[in-house]
């Protein structure tokens, strides 16, 4: 299992050149409780679900630039992206508990 870990000035291109075809992107702002509730939920979801190689890439929303906030049409922290051969197949935003993400990696990453 491949956890990547990774909290400041991370841009687009680089998140699309991970390793792992599964992709969990959090995107998050800093003092924010959800935040925290949403990016523990993952972790544990993902350590769950030891058959796939998931990368996990946490990104604050301030670290990013303005061209790519468009891009990734952000209006709600947190956000949390699955993609799964660089293709961006699902999305949320809030916080949620560890089996409704083990359900969207079974749905959504498998």
């Amino acid at each position: 299992m491949v956890i990547i870990l990774k909290k400041y000035k991370i841009n687009l291109i680089k998140m699309l050149k991970n390793d792992a075809t599964c992709n969990i992107t959090i995107l998050v702002i800093s003092g924010c409780i959800a935040c925290d509730i949403v990016v523990h939920n993952v972790k544990e979801a993902v350590t769950f679900n030891t058959k796939l190689p998931i990368s996990i890439n946490i990104k604050n929303y301030k670290d990013l630039s303005p061209s790519t906030r468009k891009q990734m049409k952000l209006k709600d922290f947190p956000t949390v992206i699955f993609r799964k051969d660089k293709t961006e197949t699902f999305r949320f935003s809030g916080s949620t508990a560890v089996a409704c993400i083990n359900r969207y990696i079974d749905l959504y990453l498998k």
